[in-house]
């Protein structure tokens, strides 16, 4: 039978009995077999990882992979959604572009005194159209919603039209427009109660909500004497500010986190790349690994002992006491959590987070975080607003008096942590492992941070990184003394110190970034922080289900960014002292998201370098046989799993 792939004119190979491959051998077969192109073998030591390909794995999972991954995208979108998402990513793009130059905008525009605030004139329209554009947003996604979340998103939506309404002279004709506005709102949500989204939803809800809140403003203004017209008009745009405002808390928390998320993936992505680019000389290099763990631990301590014998305040006994506590709660509760996924009989104790997992899966609860976080910050001041909207006093003002004094401020914190807790320990008992380590560190650090503030304890950062570094000194001992430091457990300890060193500086990373932006003095840091949450926030827009649908989410996701910009171009547009300045929030979520994350991503280092990884069938502290290491390869992966760190010893 003729063989149809065989080249025409090449005889029929003879047969050869079937030898068994031995390693280090290189067979080639009779010449007669040669193929037409000969491929060259490889050469025995080559390594595949260039310090190119090794640059290109790192951006991509720093960078491109989270862009790739939480990126709006549309996937099957409703008609007409993607010409709203087009609509909302212009202004958000004009509403970055008046925060970046807000000073030349504010040099070259006339500008009106409203009590202590000069606003600009020109810019308000816009600055105007582009919050009412996402409160539409925001209303028509809670159209289609679970029952409570359309019911909350109503009562805010009328609140924010009827705020401006004074009837203490008298109804007058711009005081009806308000409440007209709220009835077609209300009858809006009942037509829409139980049907898909239409595109006509948004346009019709837009019209209403800008309509409600512009028209009562211009007729006040054109009723009064021309002098007082733009005092007027620009009076009852700064009360609809001062009230949305606060729907950009949530998002300003994230972006305030954007730079330690960055710092711990770019740390832990490196030592995996680096790691892997150095596939066949990892013998070689394992003592100079061992070098570089000590020299790392040398720089953290010795640091630490100078910063006490010269007298840093930040190295005071009683404020590194005070650091190594505020480490103690969170990483204990990621033990409990640890601990309660492992009694899962479902679950797989082989299965132990990594570094670099930690960053990602974060990132993907960080949004539900910061909105708790919120909620519990100024989820009273939202609600009190609401009632004052409504003319509603009594026993609540008082209730809303009493949680806005330390005493209920500590209680609003320390539920919101007990709620963070329970989410974790909910995930844990069904086996998951990375994202409960996030929530359990969440928990920990506010509640933790709530108990210092009212004892009056002091703290820093670098009581926080001495502890770390200290504990790492322990577990490194401990190995060595037992002869278990493997490659993998050593580099599970060194990404945990390079992590401690990097921590401090990790405004770096934004620093390219921040440098560009910050000519026009603008809070740099934070802009770049919304502009990154915008590009890897959005996984969720790409799922769908009844309580939430995919439109929803998609308008969710644009509203949600659009606040964050336009709340940060207004602060930087007006000049004196205004309400709506983020940037103690951007600080508030570098403190309690980010921190809270590179505990987690230390916690998980430091038990992935104690324990090993379990695998069944083997020893304790064994690690499970090599697979070739590529760009899928496993995180932290070894040539042998009993390759010891000091190539004389023995197990």
């Amino acid at each position: 039978m003729t063989d149809p792939f065989r080249p025409l004119g090449q005889p029929v190979p003879a047969y050869q009995p079937y030898q068994p491959y031995q390693y280090g051998e290189v067979q080639h077969p009779p010449p007669e077999q040669q193929p037409l192109d000969p491929v060259p073998a490889p050469e025995p030591h080559a390594n595949p990882w260039s310090p190119w390909r090794m640059l290109r794995f790192l951006v991509r999972r720093v960078i491109v992979d989270p862009v790739r991954e939480g990126s709006l995208r549309d996937t099957g979108w409703s008609p007409g959604l993607r010409a709203i998402v087009i609509v909302g990513l212009v202004l958000y793009l004009l509403s970055v572009g008046m925060a970046v130059f807000a000073q030349p905008i504010r040099d070259r525009t006339d500008t009106v005194l409203q009590l202590d605030v000069t606003v600009p004139v020109m810019v308000m329209p816009v600055m105007v159209t582009i919050l009412l554009f996402a409160l539409a947003c925001l209303f028509t996604a809670s159209l289609h919603m679970v029952w409570w979340v359309r019911l909350a998103t109503t009562v805010l939506t009328i609140a924010v039209l009827v705020q401006p309404v004074d009837t203490t002279d008298g109804w007058q004709f711009g005081d009806i427009i308000p409440v007209i506005g709220a009835v077609l709102l209300c009858a809006l949500v009942a037509a829409r109660w139980r049907g898909r989204f239409r595109w006509w939803e948004f346009v019709l809800a837009l019209l209403v909500i800008a309509g409600s809140v512009i028209g009562p403003i211009l007729i006040a203004s054109i009723d009064s004497i021309p002098a007082m017209r733009p005092l007027i008009m620009y009076a009852g745009v700064l009360q609809i500010f001062g009230f949305l405002w606060i729907l950009a808390v949530p998002v300003a928390f994230l972006a305030g986190a954007a730079m330690a998320e960055l710092t711990a993936s770019t740390v832990t992505w490196t030592v995996t790349t680096v790691w892997q680019g150095l596939n066949v000389w990892r013998r070689r290099v394992l003592p100079f690994g061992m070098a570089l763990i000590i020299l790392l631990l040398g720089y953290l301590l010795g640091r630490t002992v100078w910063g006490i014998v010269d007298g840093d305040l930040s190295y005071a006994p009683v404020v590194l006491a005070g650091g190594i506590g505020y480490a103690v709660v969170p990483v204990a509760l990621c033990w409990l959590v640890t601990w309660r996924a492992d009694r899962v009989p479902s679950g797989d104790k082989a299965i132990r987070p990594d570094p670099d997992d930690i960053p990602a899966a974060w990132s993907s609860a960080a949004p539900a975080l910061a909105l708790l976080l919120a909620v519990g910050v100024l989820g009273d001041s939202l609600v009190g607003m609401i009632l004052n909207a409504f003319g509603i006093s009594g026993p609540i003002e008082r209730v809303l008096e009493w949680s806005s004094s330390p005493l209920g401020s500590m209680i609003r914190s320390l539920g919101t942590a007990l709620i963070a807790l329970a989410a974790a320990l909910w995930l844990s008992s069904r086996g998951r492992r990375i994202t409960p380590l996030g929530l359990a560190a969440f928990a920990g650090l506010l509640a933790t941070d709530v108990i210092f503030s009212r004892v009056g304890l002091s703290w820093s950062y670098e009581g926080v990184i001495a502890g770390i570094a200290l504990v790492a000194t322990v577990i490194l001992g401990w190995l060595l003394i037992r002869r278990q430091l493997t490659a993998e457990r050593g580099l599970a300890l060194f990404t945990v110190l390079l992590l401690l060193a990097a921590f401090e500086h990790r405004e770096i990373v934004f620093e390219p970034f921040t440098a560009l932006i910050g000519l026009a003095g603008v809070g740099s840091a934070l802009l770049v922080g919304l502009i990154w949450r915008l590009l890897t926030d959005n996984e969720f827009a790409r799922g769908d289900s009844a309580w939430f649908p995919q439109s929803g989410r998609v308008l969710v996701a644009i509203a949600n960014a659009t606040f964050g910009v336009a709340v940060l171009a207004l602060d930087a547009l007006m000049g004196g002292h205004w309400m709506g300045d983020l940037t103690p929030f951007e600080g508030s979520g570098d403190r309690y998201l980010g921190i809270s994350m590179f505990l987690a991503v230390a916690y998980a280092g430091l038990t992935l370098a104690l324990r090993g990884r379990v695998v069944k069938g083997h020893e304790d502290d064994a690690a499970p046989p090599a697979e070739p290491v590529g760009y899928e390869g496993n995180v932290f992966p070894t040539t042998r799993g009993d390759e010891l760190w000091h190539s004389g010893w023995e197990r």
